[in-house]
């Protein structure tokens, strides 16, 4: 009797459990799910906000989304358009939203809730970051008038005179102040135990990075005359026209668009000898010195030479944009070659990068020369030199998986759906970057450029 019983009670569980499973089959009647493109696995939704989703599917269709173990049923009107709402909620650990269709099903994993920052403006690593800790009410006056906080798909704080909007796709990172703690201590109160990641495309604080054949062509060939540096700052001084020096690869800039910002005023002259011991500022620091050189057409009947004497330390060498030479060590009479096809008429740019370390590092010769084969054209070329320095910390040993960008000091010409972009900061929780694409991590990315163009990184304006 009592075997019957227990039977009976599973028979009606079974049925209950079968006619519920119906129920809730037959209120989905959905087909073709999208996603806006702005949802993804490993996704960071602002803390503390409502969290929404949206896309399409068939005209009047019936979705299924499940958050964790809450369940709601949203219907598309007549242009398939659906959007769900879930109340704010802070969840310490990582979840997952499943999106349930007839015959389909998308998953949203590896989520996590946390504070979403983007900061576009000039100068603002020292500026504007260190107002943010005093701040709860960014009102874009002031100190924070280039602060602008957004979470995907919705403005935060929108102050006057934005140029640019941003939106928030996908946020992961390494510890700020992992690779800035000389720059901002213990500043960053408000962004406490948040996994930070930065892309500093205003290179305060950061080093020019040597761009190869292939990046170039990537990032858009240098202009005749002009190196990547001198595009780069060419590029971050037109705060003003963010249309016009973003087009998709820096071809079609006239001339005097790049003139006009040549000369800044972060280059200062310099001259030689240079070397670090004598110049305390340069210590622990990268050196960008350039230098036009004049050439007239009938002295391009071959191969120029570039006489630098004694040097010592780490250089990279470039000629209108393109890298000639490297060298590390020490030499008494380091000479370079200047391929014919490089050299342009009249207007010509040499820069030199270099590595400050010790204080025996630098430029001895006092006139470094630049000659033709036949020496018809030989010309000292120790006047008139213009120097920039850029501080860059020691990069983090790289040990574990948790450090997903140990490169972030490495800048790109960035655009985002063909608009310029200047600088952003973005933060997630703690648990985003422990557990997230691993196998991103690990497959050893070389550039923050593939990154960012990868599926699960990238921004949308």
């Amino acid at each position: 009797m009592k075997i019957k019983s227990i039977f009976s009670a599973l028979t009606i569980v079974i049925v209950l459990l079968t006619v519920a499973s119906c129920s809730y089959r037959r209120k989905v009647t959905a087909e073709n799910i999208q996603l806006d493109p702005i949802y993804s696995s490993n996704m960071v939704f602002k803390e503390g906000d409502s969290l929404r989703v949206s896309g399409y599917c068939n005209a009047n269709g019936t979705l299924a989304i499940k958050l964790q173990d809450g369940l709601q049923f949203v219907d598309a009107d007549n242009a398939g358009r659906w959007t769900v709402k879930f109340p704010p909620f802070k969840y310490d650990g990582i979840f997952s939203i499943t999106i349930e269709g007839i015959n389909e099903q998308i998953i949203l994993d590896n989520l996590v809730t946390g504070e979403l920052w983007v900061v576009a403006g000039d100068l603002w690593l020292e500026n504007s970051l260190k107002t943010l800790e005093s701040k709860t009410n960014l009102t874009g006056r002031g100190d924070n008038q280039d602060v602008r906080i957004y979470s995907p798909g919705s403005l935060i704080n929108n102050p006057a005179g934005n140029r640019v909007s941003w939106q928030v796709h996908q946020i992961s990172g390494i510890s700020l102040k992992e690779i800035y703690p000389s720059l901002l201590g213990d500043e960053l109160a408000l962004l406490k135990n948040k996994a930070i990641g930065i892309i500093n495309l205003a290179h305060v604080g950061t080093a020019i990075r040597d761009f190869d054949a292939g990046e170039r062509e990537q990032a858009g060939e240098a202009i005749d005359g002009y190196d990547i540096d001198s595009l780069w700052r060419a590029y971050y001084a037109g705060q003003q026209s963010y249309k016009r020096l973003a087009d998709s690869s820096f071809r079609g800039l006239d001339r005097d668009v790049l003139d006009r910002r040549y000369d800044d005023w972060e280059w200062s002259e310099t001259e030689f000898p240079l070397i670090t011991g004598k110049r305390w500022y340069m210590k622990n620091r990268i050196l960008w010195l350039r230098k036009k050189i004049y050439i007239a057409e009938k002295y391009k009947t071959s191969d120029f030479t570039i006489e630098m004497g004694t040097l010592r330390g780490q250089f990279n060498f470039y000629f209108n944009g393109a890298q000639v030479a490297a060298f590390k060590g020490e030499s008494s009479d380091y000479k370079l070659t200047i391929p014919d096809s490089l050299v342009k008429t009249w207007t010509n740019l040499f820069t030199i990068r270099m590595v400050a370390g010790d204080s025996l590092s630098g430029l001895y010769n006092e006139t470094p020369m630049v000659y033709n084969a036949d020496s018809s054209y030989r010309m000292q070329i120790t006047e008139n030199w213009r120097i920039r320095t850029y501080y860059e910390p020691a990069l983090p040993t790289v040990q574990k998986n948790s450090y997903l960008w140990p490169r972030v000091f490495e800048n790109y010409f960035l655009k985002f759906k063909g608009f310029a972009a200047n600088g952003l900061i973005f933060a997630g929780s703690v648990h985003q970057y422990a557990q997230t694409n691993e196998e991103l991590i690990t497959s050893g990315i070389a550039s923050i450029q593939e990154l960012i163009k990868s599926d699960n990184y990238y921004l949308y304006l």
